[in-house]
C-alpha cells in the first residue's frame, strides 16, 4: 500500500510540474542541441561565424502598432495582423564558449551572437536549457529557460547540425509560433517557418 501511495504521489507531482510548464517549453526530454560537437567543451574560446536569418515577426502587441489600430478603428478601418519580415546575412557574428566556474550543471555556456543591419539574434545553450533573444527596434525580446534546475528547454525550435572543416553549421527552424517577451511585458511572436543559421567559419581565439 505504501509503495502504491508513493507511486501515485510521484505521478501527481509530475503532472503538476508539467501543468505549470508553458506549451512552448518542455522538460525531461533530451533537447536536440545536445548533438552539437561543442556540447562537452569547457575551454573558453571565441570563434568566428557567418549568420543568416529569415524571420516573420508578429508585432501586433507592440504599443505603437496598437495605437495605429486604435486610430484605424476610430476611422472605421480594419487592419489585418501586422507582420514584419526580418532577414539578412552578416559576418559580424561569433560563437563563444564561456566557462562556468562553478560547473554546477555544465562546464560552459555556448553563446551564438549575430549582429545584422537592423536587428540582433543571440542563442545560448547550457546543459539541457536554452535561451533565445532578439533585439528589434532597440528593444530586446527573449524567452529563457536558463534558470532554476536547468531542466527545461524551448520546445518549438528544431536544430539541424552539419559538420564542416572549420567547425559546424547550425540551422534553427521555428516549428510553431513562439512568443518572446520584453522587460516591459510587450511580446512579439516568431511565426512558424522562420529560421536562422549560424556557420562557424574561423579559428579559435583565446
Amino acid at each position: 500500500m505504501k509503495r502504491i501511495f508513493i507511486l501515485l504521489f510521484t505521478a501527481f507531482i509530475t503532472t503538476m510540474l508539467y501543468a505549470e510548464i508553458p506549451p512552448y517549453t518542455e522538460c525531461f526530454v533530451k533537447p536536440s542541441f545536445r548533438l552539437s560537437r561543442y556540447t562537452d567543451c569547457y575551454q573558453p574560446a571565441v570563434l568566428k561565424m557567418e549568420s543568416s536569418a529569415n524571420l516573420t515577426v508578429d508585432n501586433s502587441n507592440d504599443p505603437a502598432v496598437k495605437k495605429i489600430r486604435e486610430i484605424a478603428s476610430s476611422a472605421h478601418l480594419v487592419i489585418d495582423d501586422i507582420f514584419t519580415k526580418v532577414d539578412g546575412k552578416t559576418d559580424e557574428a561569433t560563437f563563444e564558449i564561456k566557462a562556468d566556474p562553478d560547473s554546477v550543471y555544465d562546464y560552459s555556456y555556448k553563446i551564438y551572437s549575430a549582429q545584422f543591419a537592423d536587428f540582433k539574434i543571440q542563442y545560448t545553450t547550457y546543459f539541457v536549457a536554452d535561451k533565445l533573444s532578439i533585439v528589434l527596434n532597440k528593444k530586446e525580446y527573449a524567452l529563457s529557460c536558463i534558470d532554476g534546475g536547468m531542466d527545461v528547454h524551448i520546445k518549438y525550435l528544431s536544430h539541424e547540425y552539419i559538420g564542416t572543416e572549420e567547425g559546424e553549421k547550425l540551422r534553427i527552424s521555428i516549428t510553431d509560433d513562439l512568443p518572446l517577451q520584453a522587460r516591459d511585458k510587450t511580446t512579439i511572436l516568431l511565426k512558424k517557418g522562420s529560421s536562422f543559421c549560424f556557420d562557424i567559419t574561423g579559428p579559435l581565439h583565446h
